[in-house]
């Protein structure tokens, strides 16, 4: 620019002239608009600056509320996904297993049942109940028929009766369970087991113990109606010491 006092050659916006110190108005008044103008809109800036704030604020929470709900979307997928896996897995597992104990059941091999229930590892289903009682059943009598010595040895000491005791109870529990399941119509389809095992029982109490079939339909009978409680087998056991 150009000083309009003395002409001399100036920078854009010089409000007075250095060489004659004249004082140019328009460049003065054009540097307060300017400065106004500024100040202005730094003011505007500073008053509107919270609303921004608060509406990128707003917009990020809401950013972030949608990112959550597409996260937790994702991980309830993958967490239906792993569990119907896992379920059909289990099934898939279980059904293998039933498939070998049917096999097991149908060939009458309850001691393979009985390892398995209690000797094996495995989670609790609907679908093992048959197994469980084919398992109990056959833990009553897996130890009672093996009584011979403890017979004999009461032949050659009639009054030590004590030790049949043990024998006749777990044997007559054995039958009450099965007629016990018999009454209930065999929910489960254990009728083969229930049929076998009651066989064994009483022909262990008929044969070696001298129990008549009367007697061990009674005595059923009587541990079924005591609903858990204990039934006193000491009679028995003597009467059956008396007949050996």
């Amino acid at each position: 620019m150009i000083c309009s006092n003395c002409g001399a050659q100036l920078d854009d916006g010089t409000e007075v002239c250095p060489y004659c110190g004249a004082s140019d108005d328009v460049v003065i008044d054009n540097n307060q608009t300017e400065t106004l103008r500024h100040l202005h809109d730094e003011t505007d800036r500073i008053v509107n600056e919270p609303d921004r704030i608060v509406n990128r604020t707003r917009n990020t929470l809401w950013k972030l509320a949608i990112a959550g709900i597409l996260l937790l979307v994702a991980l309830l997928v993958i967490f239906w996904i792993v569990c119907s896996v896992g379920k059909a897995a289990k099934s898939k597992n279980e059904q293998y297993t039933v498939n070998k104990l049917e096999k097991y059941y149908s060939a009458g091999d309850y001691e393979k049942i009985y390892d398995w229930y209690y000797n094996g590892t495995h989670d609790y289903s609907f679908k093992y109940e048959k197994y469980r009682i084919v398992a109990d059943l056959y833990s009553d009598i897996k130890y009672s028929i093996d009584c011979d010595s403890t017979i004999d040895y009461v032949k050659r000491h009639p009054g030590d009766y004590d030790s049949l005791t043990f024998y006749i109870k777990e044997l007559m529990t054995c039958v009450a369970d099965c007629d016990s399941y018999e009454s209930q119509g065999y929910i489960y389809d254990e009728e083969k087991c229930v049929e076998d095992i009651r066989e064994i029982a009483e022909n262990v109490l008929t044969d070696k113990f001298k129990l008549t079939e009367k007697e061990i339909s009674d005595l059923s009978l009587k541990i079924r109606e005591s609903e858990g409680d204990s039934v006193d087998m000491n009679e028995v056991a003597k009467m059956s010491a008396d007949r050996l």
